[in-house]
């Protein structure tokens, strides 16, 4: 009988792992190491702040800024997390198919035997 294991279900399943494993390290190359590290004045391009209303500004900027990557970032993931799912789902049906294709292999073989056996 075939072996339960479709190769290229099994490809796929690898395919997809490594492309959300991928996706999810590029997260760290893309969002900065903390807010708290980060100097505004270089981000904000407004110079020194004199008030807090315009250190407020710059804050707001950044966090927008880093909101705006961060939801970026939630979408790909989600994208690759629904590609992993799809994979999954794809190499659970064919590994099915498989299994009842072997199933029906065994019943017939055992109808033989059984059918050799009663004429013997």
């Amino acid at each position: 009988p075939p072996p339960l294991q479709g190769c290229s279900s099994a490809r796929q399943l690898r395919g997809a792992a490594q492309r959300a494993s991928s996706d999810a390290l590029s997260v760290e190359r893309l969002r900065p190491a903390s807010l708290d590290a980060l100097d505004v004045r270089s981000w904000g391009g407004y110079g020194e702040p004199d008030d807090l209303g315009g250190q407020a500004a710059e804050l707001s900027l950044l966090r927008a800024r880093f909101d705006l990557r961060l939801d970026a970032e939630r979408l790909r993931t989600q994208g690759a997390a629904e590609e992993l799912r799809s994979a999954c789902e794809q190499a659970i049906r064919a590994e099915q198919a498989a299994a009842m294709r072997q199933m029906a292999a065994l019943r017939s073989q055992c109808a033989e035997i059984e059918a050799s056996q009663r004429t013997a």
